[in-house]
Formats: structure tokens, C-alpha cells, sequence
């Protein structure tokens, strides 16, 4: 199986560690990638990843990227929501386009509070209670045993910055 892993920052590097026994081939890519780069390399995706950081346009992962995936692809959020064409990605699961989805994140989940709802949850929600090809997760993609160690020395640095 080929993996696609779309941002090779922490996550990533922890991601194709982890991911090395289960794929044959895992490749990466950057935003410095062409566009005919990355199409190439999505074509060949059984899994795309996406790790990556929010930067410039969103979404980076468009209708029309998606389209370049084969259709037994699975795609796999554990970046930001906003880098994601859910929409795109919603009609494609109803139409078998792709075979299935994991996300960890949905657009702008850091902005509701506890109890509200958006339209791709509600689609969510909707959606599962008649398919099991769609993971969703509280975003805890990045709450690994680094990310913690190095927020607990940063803020350690900038109490003792204020201290000292």
C-alpha cells in the first residue's frame, strides 16, 4: 500500500514512523511541491494523510486534488479543518469516489462551544448512522508525548524569562 503523508512537521515525522511497517511506500508532500508533483503522487495514494499546517489558501485539499485519488482511497484528517474541502469530500464518500475518511478535526471545531453543532457535524452525524466508512475524532491527533514535553519546557523557559 502507498501512503501519502501531506506535511512533514511533528505530526508527520511521528506519523511515517508509526506508519513504515504498514505501507511499501510512503511519500511526502510540501507546500514547495508543483502542482504537477502532487497530482502524481496523489494518484498513486491508497491513504492520504494530511499533517499539514494552515498556511496561504484554504483549502489546500480541494474537490479537484481530491478527484486525483483513487477510488478506493481512504483520506485522513489530522491537521486543521480548514485545509479540507469537507463538502468535497462528503459527496465523494456518498458517491463511492472514496472509500472512507478519518477525521480528526472538522472546520472551525475550535470555535464552538460545548453543545453547539455546524453543518459538516450534522452531516456527520447523519451520515453514520447508515455507513462505517467515516472516523471522527475529538481532535487529540496531536496530543502526543512530545507535543506535551515540549509545551511543558516552553513553559517552563517562559516563566523563568518572567522570573529571572
Amino acid at each position: 500500500m502507498n501512503a501519502v503523508i501531506w506535511g512533514h512537521g511533528r505530526v508527520g515525522r511521528h506519523l511515517s514512523t508509526r506508519a513504515r511497517p504498514l505501507f511499501s511506500n510512503i511519500t511526502y508532500i510540501e507546500e514547495s511541491n508543483s502542482d504537477e508533483w502532487i497530482n502524481a503522487r496523489l494518484s498513486k495514494a491508497d491513504v492520504l494523510f494530511l499533517t499539514l499546517s494552515v498556511v496561504g489558501e484554504q483549502p489546500v485539499v480541494t474537490r479537484d486534488r481530491l478527484k486525483r485519488l483513487p477510488d478506493n482511497a481512504i483520506v485522513i484528517n489530522v491537521s486543521n479543518g480548514e485545509v479540507l474541502d469537507h463538502k468535497a469530500l462528503f459527496e465523494m464518500l456518498l458517491e463511492g469516489n472514496i472509500w472512507g475518511a478519518g477525521l480528526d478535526v472538522l472546520p472551525r471545531d475550535h470555535a464552538y462551544l460545548y453543545g453547539e453543532t455546524s453543518d459538516e457535524w450534522e452531516w456527520v452525524k447523519k451520515y453514520q448512522t447508515d455507513h462505517t466508512n467515516l472516523i471522527v475524532t475529538p481532535h487529540i491527533a496531536g496530543s502526543t508525548e512530545d507535543a506535551w514535553n515540549n509545551t511543558q519546557r516552553y513553559i517552563i523557559e517562559k516563566v523563568k524569562e518572567i522570573l529571572l
